[in-house]
Protein backbone atom coordinates (compact mmCIF):
# COMPACT_ATOMS: atom_id res chain seq x y z
CA UNK A 1 0.00 0.00 0.00
CA UNK A 2 1.29 3.45 -0.85
CA UNK A 3 -0.01 6.97 -0.58
CA UNK A 4 0.07 9.66 -3.28
CA UNK A 5 -1.38 13.11 -2.72
CA UNK A 6 -3.11 11.76 0.37
CA UNK A 7 -4.91 8.94 -1.51
CA UNK A 8 -3.97 5.32 -0.80
CA UNK A 9 -3.11 2.87 -3.57
CA UNK A 10 -2.60 -0.87 -3.84
CA UNK A 11 0.62 -1.71 -5.68
CA UNK A 12 2.02 -5.06 -6.79
CA UNK A 13 5.06 -5.59 -9.01
CA UNK A 14 4.46 -7.90 -11.99
CA UNK A 15 7.19 -10.55 -12.34
CA UNK A 16 9.38 -9.99 -15.42
CA UNK A 17 8.29 -13.29 -17.01
CA UNK A 18 4.63 -12.21 -16.87
CA UNK A 19 4.97 -8.59 -18.00
CA UNK A 20 4.38 -9.25 -21.69
CA UNK A 21 1.21 -11.17 -20.86
CA UNK A 22 -0.11 -8.73 -18.24
CA UNK A 23 1.09 -5.75 -20.27
CA UNK A 24 2.40 -3.82 -17.27
CA UNK A 25 5.40 -3.62 -14.96
CA UNK A 26 3.15 -3.16 -11.94
CA UNK A 27 -0.47 -3.32 -10.91
CA UNK A 28 -1.47 0.00 -9.36
CA UNK A 29 -5.04 0.59 -8.21
CA UNK A 30 -6.49 3.49 -6.27
CA UNK A 31 -8.15 2.46 -3.02
CA UNK A 32 -10.24 5.63 -3.38
CA UNK A 33 -9.75 6.90 0.14
CA UNK A 34 -7.47 9.11 2.21
CA UNK A 35 -8.37 7.25 5.40
CA UNK A 36 -5.77 4.61 6.35
CA UNK A 37 -8.26 2.28 8.06
CA UNK A 38 -10.67 2.37 5.11
CA UNK A 39 -7.71 1.79 2.76
CA UNK A 40 -6.78 -1.34 4.75
CA UNK A 41 -10.33 -2.65 4.31
CA UNK A 42 -10.27 -1.86 0.56
CA UNK A 43 -6.84 -3.43 0.11
CA UNK A 44 -7.79 -7.12 0.40
CA UNK A 45 -10.23 -7.27 -2.57
CA UNK A 46 -7.68 -5.50 -4.79
CA UNK A 47 -4.94 -7.90 -3.68
CA UNK A 48 -7.20 -10.84 -4.57
CA UNK A 49 -7.87 -9.37 -8.03
CA UNK A 50 -4.15 -8.83 -8.62
CA UNK A 51 -3.33 -12.38 -7.51
CA UNK A 52 -6.02 -13.73 -9.86
CA UNK A 53 -4.58 -11.68 -12.74
CA UNK A 54 -1.07 -13.01 -12.07
CA UNK A 55 -2.32 -16.59 -11.68
CA UNK A 56 -4.12 -16.36 -15.03
CA UNK A 57 -0.95 -14.96 -16.61
CA UNK A 58 1.08 -17.86 -15.17
CA UNK A 59 -1.40 -20.36 -16.62
CA UNK A 60 -1.27 -18.61 -19.97
CA UNK A 61 2.54 -18.61 -19.87
CA UNK A 62 2.54 -22.34 -19.13
CA UNK A 63 0.22 -23.03 -22.09
CA UNK A 64 2.26 -21.10 -24.61
CA UNK A 65 4.34 -23.01 -27.09
CA UNK A 66 7.86 -21.85 -27.99
CA UNK A 67 6.42 -20.59 -31.29
CA UNK A 68 3.85 -18.47 -29.44
CA UNK A 69 6.53 -17.05 -27.14
CA UNK A 70 8.77 -16.26 -30.12
CA UNK A 71 5.88 -14.55 -31.90
CA UNK A 72 5.10 -12.43 -28.83
CA UNK A 73 8.78 -11.55 -28.45
CA UNK A 74 8.96 -10.56 -32.14
CA UNK A 75 5.81 -8.45 -31.78
CA UNK A 76 7.23 -6.66 -28.73
CA UNK A 77 10.53 -5.95 -30.50
CA UNK A 78 8.75 -4.59 -33.56
CA UNK A 79 6.53 -2.39 -31.39
CA UNK A 80 9.57 -1.02 -29.53
CA UNK A 81 11.36 -0.41 -32.84
CA UNK A 82 8.34 1.41 -34.28
CA UNK A 83 8.13 3.61 -31.16
CA UNK A 84 11.85 4.41 -31.38
CA UNK A 85 11.53 5.29 -35.07
CA UNK A 86 8.59 7.61 -34.37
CA UNK A 87 10.65 9.37 -31.71
CA UNK A 88 13.50 10.12 -34.15
CA UNK A 89 13.42 13.50 -35.84
CA UNK A 90 13.22 13.08 -39.62
CA UNK A 91 15.87 14.93 -41.60
CA UNK A 92 14.86 17.56 -44.10
CA UNK A 93 16.34 17.83 -47.59
CA UNK A 94 18.39 20.79 -46.36
CA UNK A 95 19.79 18.65 -43.51
CA UNK A 96 20.75 15.90 -45.94
CA UNK A 97 22.29 18.37 -48.41
CA UNK A 98 24.35 19.85 -45.56
CA UNK A 99 25.58 16.40 -44.53
CA UNK A 100 26.52 15.56 -48.13
CA UNK A 101 28.47 18.82 -48.41
CA UNK A 102 30.25 18.05 -45.13
CA UNK A 103 31.15 14.54 -46.29
CA UNK A 104 32.37 15.90 -49.64
CA UNK A 105 34.60 18.37 -47.78
CA UNK A 106 35.99 15.56 -45.62
CA UNK A 107 36.68 13.49 -48.73
CA UNK A 108 38.52 16.42 -50.33
CA UNK A 109 40.52 16.85 -47.12
CA UNK A 110 41.46 13.16 -47.06
CA UNK A 111 42.50 13.31 -50.72
CA UNK A 112 44.83 16.22 -49.95
CA UNK A 113 46.36 14.26 -47.04
CA UNK A 114 46.89 11.31 -49.41
CA UNK A 115 48.65 13.60 -51.83
CA UNK A 116 51.09 14.69 -49.12
CA UNK A 117 51.30 11.26 -47.41
CA UNK A 118 50.08 12.42 -43.97
CA UNK A 119 48.44 9.19 -42.73
CA UNK A 120 47.67 10.24 -39.16
CA UNK A 121 45.72 13.26 -40.41
CA UNK A 122 43.66 10.95 -42.65
CA UNK A 123 42.69 8.79 -39.70
CA UNK A 124 41.91 11.80 -37.50
CA UNK A 125 39.75 13.37 -40.22
CA UNK A 126 37.77 10.18 -40.84
CA UNK A 127 37.25 9.50 -37.12
CA UNK A 128 36.16 13.11 -36.45
CA UNK A 129 33.63 12.95 -39.28
CA UNK A 130 32.28 9.63 -38.07
CA UNK A 131 31.92 11.01 -34.55
CA UNK A 132 30.00 14.07 -35.83
CA UNK A 133 27.39 11.73 -37.29
CA UNK A 134 27.22 9.42 -34.28
CA UNK A 135 29.15 6.52 -35.81
CA UNK A 136 31.51 4.74 -33.45
CA UNK A 137 34.07 2.06 -34.09
CA UNK A 138 34.96 -0.61 -31.60
CA UNK A 139 38.74 -0.51 -31.10
CA UNK A 140 39.28 -4.17 -32.07
CA UNK A 141 36.77 -4.28 -34.92
CA UNK A 142 37.59 -5.08 -38.55
CA UNK A 143 36.31 -1.63 -39.55
CA UNK A 144 38.63 0.06 -37.05
CA UNK A 145 41.60 -1.81 -38.50
CA UNK A 146 40.66 -0.54 -41.96
CA UNK A 147 40.61 3.07 -40.78
CA UNK A 148 43.93 2.72 -38.97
Amino acid sequence: MLQRNGVFFFRKIVPVALRTIVGKREILVSLKTKDREQAKRNLHPEALKADATLAAARRQLGQQTPEMLAERWKHDLLREDAEARRAVQRKTKADLDSEIADLDATLAEVRSYLTFGVETDIQDSILATMERYGAKLLPDSEESRHVT
